[in-house]
């Protein structure tokens, strides 16, 4: 199989993605807690 620039880029683009809605979801979480421990 030949790797080709635009399927690459494709992947990075949604290991990008899921690696910062997993960030924005644990901030969330993280909120949520200490407003509840508050």
């Amino acid at each position: 199989m030949i790797w080709t620039g635009s399927e690459n880029d494709r992947r990075m683009e949604d290991s990008h993605r899921s690696w910062a809605d997993r960030r924005r979801l644990i901030g969330f979480v993280r909120c949520l807690a200490i407003v509840d421990g508050g």
